[in-house]
């Protein structure tokens, strides 16, 4: 499974996330998020693996609200953890 790492941060630093592949056996404990995130064209970019990527407002928010000064936290959140383009993976 992928699992997003939320690096530590504060509200004023830019958003930067970690995507680890892993076994299901073998994963860090982590908090799973699934929703509908508010108007997909509304976005704010996050740095996922170097890459700007767009998240929803919602979404953004949520991160932010979750990240700590001083530790990462580790995430499963479907809108980034699945290939939102691979309409197979989609339905699971």
């Amino acid at each position: 499974i992928r699992i997003l790492k939320l690096c530590k941060g504060s509200g004023v630093m830019p958003i930067i996330c970690d995507l680890n592949i892993t076994l299901l056996d073998d994963h860090p404990p982590y908090e799973a998020l699934s929703y509908a995130w508010g108007d997909p064209k509304i976005t704010i970019a996050i740095t996922v693996r170097g890459v700007t990527s767009p998240a929803t407002e919602n979404l953004f928010d949520f991160l932010n609200s979750l990240r700590s000064l001083t530790a990462d936290r580790f995430l499963w959140a479907d809108a980034i953890c699945i290939d939102q383009t691979n309409k197979k993976k989609k339905i699971y």
